[in-house]
């Protein structure tokens, strides 16, 4: 009875030390765990404020550049938000959503050509001829067919890849020195928010002038560089005046 007594007191002493080293083995691994864990915590990144994409209103400059060119009285500005287009209807969107590439073909061929290529009609264009203009804007590459076919000169496309202002400004300037205009598409957020605009001039400090349809519509011309790093430069082609 002894005996028995003895192996059940040895088994209970097993089972207890087993449970605590058990425990103490959890504990460890826990502690390996939370620590393990802890390296590899990320940390929030700051949140990346954009300059405002095309579906909100940028803010106006507090003031007038001193540098700010001559606006050319010869040359034609159609905002596409807050005038008298805004409610021109793109497929199912507006002029004031979508229509920055009409309203900058619109102004060239106002300027260039006849000032009856209102945005409304400059949109008819593209209407009858199939070309896209809906929610999701309209193309370089048929804006350019449309300006040739009525009669504006246009250089090559120009790929400038997403560069910076300061990057692509001297080739700019080689054109507007030499008396072209350009049609241009950028990138004003770092999700895209696609933007076409006209540049007229670009001046001694690179800082890169435009007939910008819609963040210019406080600023004529309006200085491009004024949300640097943006806009991105993608494409172009140079205009001019036959």
């Amino acid at each position: 009875m002894k005996k028995k007594k003895l192996i059940v007191n040895i088994l209970l002493l097993l089972i207890l030390l087993i449970l605590s080293s058990n425990a103490r083995a959890a504990s460890n691994t826990t502690n390996i765990l939370q620590n393990m864990f802890s390296i590899f915590t990320i940390s929030p990144s700051p949140i990346f404020q954009s300059p405002p994409s095309t579906q909100q209103s940028p803010q106006p400059p507090a003031s007038n550049p001193s540098n700010k060119p001559t606006n050319p009285s010869n040359l034609v500005y159609y905002p596409q938000c807050d005038g008298n287009y805004d409610n021109l209807a793109m497929g199912s969107c507006t002029f004031c959503k979508s229509g920055c590439g009409i309203a900058t073909a619109s102004m060239i061929l106002s300027s260039y050509v006849d000032k009856s290529f209102t945005p409304d009609a400059t949109l008819k264009l593209y209407q009858q001829q199939g070309l896209e203009a809906d929610c999701n804007g309209s193309s370089i590459f048929d804006a350019k067919q449309i300006l040739s076919e009525k009669g504006v000169l246009t250089s090559d496309v120009i790929y400038y890849n997403e560069q910076k202002s300061d990057v692509v400004a001297q080739d700019l300037k080689n054109y507007t020195d030499a008396g072209w205009t350009i049609f241009m598409l950028g990138e004003y957020c770092a999700s895209g928010c696609k933007h076409f605009f006209w540049i007229t001039n670009v001046d001694g400090n690179n800082n890169i002038w435009a007939y910008d349809p819609y963040y210019g519509r406080y600023q004529i011309p309006f200085k491009e560089n004024s949300y640097y790093p943006y806009p991105l430069y993608k494409i172009a082609f140079a205009v001019k005046k036959e």
